[in-house]
């Protein structure tokens, strides 16, 4: 699958990662995990409002995390997490300039809530999990080369699986 595979296609096998990041984490001890992105929150109009509004909404609202966790284990602090759930299907995570800003905004704001990432590699059967602070330590260290989408000209980056 390639970033020019349909919406479709892309959102099917995006949501088979997040039901495993959706198990992953219910089945762990001690975490309480809830659907947050704005697929969730539009439901069955999701569709619509792609078609039609996707242009009008912010792109804080179009990045919002996948999930929200709450976990508490004995002897730690509580914590609630913001879980931003990727799915992979070559050898590295390809991120939007444009999305990691807004990721920032969603590390940042709400005090201790931080950003997680889930990320699921198709081809390796298995997955990782990020921070956010420690993505962008790997970003600054490593200077990964700006590419663009030839359909959009939007600007990625790509960050080797063997990174993490």
């Amino acid at each position: 699958m390639t970033y020019n595979s349909s919406y479709k296609k892309r959102k099917k096998s995006g949501q088979k990662a997040e039901d495993l990041a959706f198990e992953f984490y219910n089945n762990m001890e001690g975490c309480h995990i809830i659907p947050f992105g704005i697929e969730s929150i539009l439901g069955s109009k999701t569709d619509v409002i792609r078609q039609l509004f996707y242009h009008c909404v912010p792109n804080k609202l179009k990045s919002m995390p996948d999930f929200i966790l709450f976990w508490q284990k004995k002897g730690y602090k509580k914590k609630m997490w913001f879980i931003e759930v990727k799915l992979s299907s070559f050898d590295f995570l390809r991120l939007k300039l444009l999305d990691i800003e807004t990721y920032k905004y969603w590390n940042e704001t709400f005090n201790e809530s931080k950003l997680l990432f889930y990320i699921q590699y198709a081809n390796k059967n298995n997955f990782k999990q990020v921070t956010f602070d420690k993505l962008l330590e790997l970003i600054t260290a490593n200077n990964y080369e700006i590419k663009k989408y030839p359909d959009n000209n939007k600007q990625y980056i790509e960050i080797p699986y063997k990174d993490f």
